[in-house]
């Protein structure tokens, strides 16, 4: 049981360190994309209606998949996020070969941020707990309810207290797979930044 019980903590620790990663990767995100907004004022007339109007495409498919369910909405999402990055990133290059200055160089260095924080959250979104700390974790249950029902296999008039230990374990464990599970479950990042920064974008219109 003690072995089960420190098991049960380092693994919780783990999802835990995994839910908070993925936490700081939404608000940097959240951050990396306002600043690419405000360095697009930098740019000419046409090239900054463009990237604003981009960004603004952007934010919102990146909320978007936060609410996906499935691997092939996710997917699709994904893609148009990185056909986004691509127009983002041509308008930049368009803007830089026209006259190339310190300030364009600013916003080249936000496009590479954007790309960069959105590759760090879909880094983030990756199971932290690993198949074999699982299994050894099952096993370990599994041997402890035996044990334990095997010494109290005597015992008569207070056979519901053996319940109490699955229950507990069970609820240990579903805690740790709905922490451990980026995007699904009810235990999951909602993206909050994003969607204050989409608001907020929205009334400057």
């Amino acid at each position: 049981l003690s072995l089960l019980g420190l098991i049960i903590g380092f693994t919780l620790s783990m999802s835990i360190s995994g839910f908070n990663s993925r936490q700081a990767a939404e608000e940097y995100e959240a951050f990396v994309i306002r600043t690419g907004f405000m360095r697009a004022d930098l740019l000419t007339e046409s090239s900054r209606d463009l990237m604003k109007a981009t960004l603004r495409e952007y934010l919102q498919q990146r909320i978007n998949i936060y609410d996906a369910q499935s691997p092939e909405g996710i997917d699709f999402i994904r893609m148009k996020v990185l056909d986004l990055q691509k127009v983002l990133w041509e308008t930049a290059v368009h803007e830089t070969t026209q006259k190339q200055t310190p300030v364009t160089s600013l916003v080249i260095a936000s496009i590479n941020e954007i790309v960069l924080a959105q590759q760090k959250t879909f880094a983030g979104w990756r199971h932290q707990i690993p198949l074999a700390a699982w299994i050894l974790l099952v096993v370990i249950a599994i041997n402890c309810n035996i044990l334990i029902g095997y010494n109290a296999r005597k015992v008569k008039g207070k056979l519901g207290l053996l319940f109490i230990l699955p229950a507990m374990i069970s609820l240990s464990f579903l805690m740790i797979a709905e922490i451990d599970a980026p995007g699904k479950g009810i235990i999951k990042v909602t993206p909050i930044n994003l969607q204050a920064l989409a608001n907020m974008l929205n009334k400057e219109l």
